[in-house]
């Protein structure tokens, strides 16, 4: 079953008028499989209870559904969560603007822009291409996945923020795997393998890529991380010993950071693949088309991608240019570019 917009329309589902006392909210509760959504917006939906909970624009717990070209933004509520279901994908979908000023004394910390926490054998889910801004807690939260998940070509950015610049949430750019500090619901016996790549993180309050506490290894590919609290940060944890750790088992190639005072944090680089990537080593302004945050938030292009945007992008003698590892992505020149942008 496909709802999708007609062209040149947008369908606004506006829940601001929607306030069930104390009760949580559901724009789209989506149990079924094989079920498409595009082009649809969500705006204005309400949080009601003071204590503990979330409202969401888009909620899944089917398989094989495709979210496409979703705008989740000026509300209260989560923009897409997934806590169940198989073979998902998420693409060209925009959350913005989301902060829950009503529970737990109004910190906004519970609403993040993309939730994904897939049970046991639930297996295959994709974000791709999305973006994630001013949301009050996290942009992309994967917390207690018990299965991989794939995040393509997002962007996160100035989350954990108001739009007036006040500190609110975590504010993690990728909040990515960990199960708590307790693990009080057990842990998988195979550690979900979380892959990251070709993704940008940039002026989120806290972390840009954060780890949170994983107890394995994740792959991350072709990053660029800029003007975080810390653009990378790889926190594990050892649950045997009750406490965290520098992370362990990572793969972390041809990524690249600049602009924090911590570039790399919590990392045990003996215990980690690493392999073509700058950490802030001798990198200036001028090796970057732009650094204007603000770019990444332009409207996306007729057909719902991305927009093109000179942001961290190489100039032309850059130092990321032909610096990066050779893996399997394809590139131009004598090597791939650090980061998530190739020069053309």
């Amino acid at each position: 079953i496909t709802y999708r917009a007609e062209a040149g329309e947008k369908p606004v589902f506006n829940l601001s008028a929607v306030k069930p006392a104390g009760l949580r909210i559901h724009a789209f509760e989506v149990k079924g499989s094989y079920i498409v959504l595009d082009g649809i917006s969500v705006t204005g939906i309400q949080v009601t209870a003071t204590h503990h909970t979330q409202s969401i624009c888009f909620s899944n717990n089917g398989s094989h559904n495709r979210y496409e070209r979703l705008q989740m933004h000026d509300g209260m509520g989560i923009g897409f969560y997934l806590s169940g279901g198989s073979e998902n994908l998420v693409v060209d979908c925009d959350a913005w603007n989301n902060y829950d000023s009503v529970s737990e004394g109004g910190r906004g910390g519970n609403t993040d822009g993309f939730g994904c926490h897939p049970k046991k054998g639930d297996t295959g889910n994709v974000f791709r291409s999305c973006r994630a801004w001013l949301n009050s807690d996290d942009g992309f939260d994967c917390i207690s996945a018990w299965e991989s998940i794939r995040f393509e070509n997002c962007w996160s950015f100035d989350n954990g923020k108001s739009p007036e610049g006040k500190g609110l949430g975590d504010g993690n750019g990728f909040k990515i795997g960990g199960f708590g500090l307790e693990a009080v619901r057990g842990l998988p016996r195979v550690m979900p393998r979380h892959t990251v790549t070709r993704c940008v993180a940039a002026s989120n309050k806290s972390n840009g890529f954060y780890a949170n506490h994983h107890p394995g290894g994740c792959d991350w590919i072709h990053n660029s991380s800029y003007r975080n609290r810390a653009n990378f940060n790889f926190l594990g944890r050892d649950f045997t010993q009750g406490r965290d750790i520098p992370g362990t088992g990572h793969h972390i190639r041809n990524n690249l950071s600049f602009g924090s005072r911590n570039e790399v944090t919590q990392l045990n680089r003996e215990a980690c693949k690493l392999a073509g990537n700058l950490f802030g080593e001798g990198l200036a302004e001028k090796d970057f088309a732009s650094l204007d945050v603000k770019l990444l938030a332009a409207p996306r292009q007729p057909d719902g991608s991305l927009p093109e945007t000179d942001f961290m992008k190489p100039k032309p003698r850059g130092k990321m240019v032909d610096a990066g590892d050779k893996g399997s992505e394809p590139f131009n020149g004598r090597a791939p570019d650090v980061g998530a942008f190739e020069l053309s």
